[in-house]
């Protein structure tokens, strides 16, 4: 196994290049599946891909070190630097405290949570190979391995979905108890319950959501939510200093907006689109109208930003109902693959590091990319490849 590890690490393959090949066997698993080989199989081949990728990673993403130095500092009960650190959390790096690189085992518990709830709920839906594709293109796969802890947060809240549509709100709220208890931000998934009543039960005009997201996104473009968010920033001290910390997306060093057009576009073809979609799926595609809207408003705020997070799983359901649709034409769902394989290859944050394993050398020796922050023209610098052999 270390060698085969060590062959594949001699081509310095980003997470970027392994997106791809999961792309490429999802690919592959379909065009089998049609030739007669076992749903079953492809879909079990497929969900041991994704976890294995996700469960050995090692230092992939920019806050990897941040998840270390917290369960360093739990394990040697620093209490004054953990203290705001959510008790499910905590717990959890608690049962591991007897072995240094116990961190390993957290995020390794983190990743079977969230990748089998995801994958619950896109075999539920019927959506499998189409719901991992666009987690991959929309980089939420690649957001949910940069924060550990939301992303959980954000798994029960997926696998939660169906209790929303069936009215079982007790079992929606144990889920949410869990996840409140693994991340804060989950206290917002409750309004979401009721919002997701609401879209199931009722329809906005067509004309009034494409209105909305044309505006909304020509005002984000302008900066003006940013203005008031930055004010809103500084009223809160902990928080003052994620002013000019813009979302990946809105890094526009061209000031070309790219971000906010795919978006806008894809919000436009989702909606014009969920007529050809069962009726029974209506609350997906409404909310992901809704997360578009948000993201719009919220893309150029990280912290508030994680808010709308969690409702970026309608929209890859939304675009996997429609390219499943009969009654969508076909350019139409190729024109939305490629749009979203835009988005991957222009917008992949979290994919350009070298794609290292817990049985790699690095690992060994305790190395790792660190996150080091500047401030450059009145906005941050960041440079996520200062290499930091932090020291136990």
């Amino acid at each position: 196994m270390e060698q085969i590890i060590s062959y594949i690490n001699s081509f310095q393959l980003t997470t970027f290049h392994f997106y791809g090949v999961i792309i490429f066997v999802l690919l592959l698993a379909d065009g089998l599946q049609k030739r007669g080989v076992s749903e079953k199989i492809m879909n079990r081949i497929i969900f041991v891909l994704i976890l294995c990728f996700c469960l050995f990673r090692y230092d992939t993403n920019p806050d990897y070190f941040n998840y270390v130095r917290m369960f360093t500092k739990i394990r040697l009960d620093i209490a004054q630097e953990d203290s705001n650190v959510e008790l499910g959390y905590k717990a959890l790096n608690l049962l591991f405290i007897n072995n240094k690189q116990g961190f390993v085992y957290v995020f390794a518990i983190c990743s079977v949570i969230y990748v089998t709830t995801f994958h619950l709920l896109f075999k539920k839906l019927n959506i499998l190979k189409l719901g991992w594709f666009f987690t991959i293109t929309m980089m939420l796969l690649g957001d949910m391995n940069n924060i550990i802890r939301q992303a959980v947060a954000m798994g029960l809240f997926a696998v939660a979905l169906p209790y929303v549509e069936e009215r079982k709100l007790t079992k929606f709220l144990l889920l949410m108890v869990f996840a409140f208890l693994i991340h804060y931000t989950a206290i917002i998934c409750l309004p979401y319950y009721w919002l997701s009543r609401y879209y199931r039960l009722n329809r906005v005009n067509k004309s009034v959501w494409i209105i909305s997201l044309i505006l909304v996104s020509a005002l984000s473009f302008l900066g003006i939510f940013q203005t008031y968010t930055i004010k809103l920033f500084e009223l809160v001290p902990h928080y003052s200093h994620y002013v000019d910390f813009l979302h990946y997306s809105e890094r526009k060093e061209s000031k070309s907006g790219l971000g906010l057009i795919l978006m806008t576009v894809l919000g436009i073809i989702v909606i014009l689109m969920r007529d050809k979609v069962d009726e029974k799926y209506r609350m997906y595609i409404n909310m992901s109208a809704v997360y578009i809207v948000l993201y719009l408003v919220l893309s150029d705020a990280y912290v508030l930003f994680r808010i709308a997070s969690y409702l970026q799983i309608f929209l890859v359901i939304s675009l996997s109902l429609i390219l499943k649709a009969e009654r969508v034409v076909d350019y139409i769902k190729l024109g939305i693959v490629l749009l979203c394989l835009t988005w991957w290859a222009r917008y992949s944050y979290y994919g350009n590091r070298p794609y290292r394993t817990v049985f790699s050398d690095y690992y060994k020796e305790g190395k790792y990319y660190r996150r080091h922050l500047g401030i450059k023209g009145g906005h941050r610098e960041i440079n996520d490849y200062f290499i930091y052999n932090y020291n136990y």
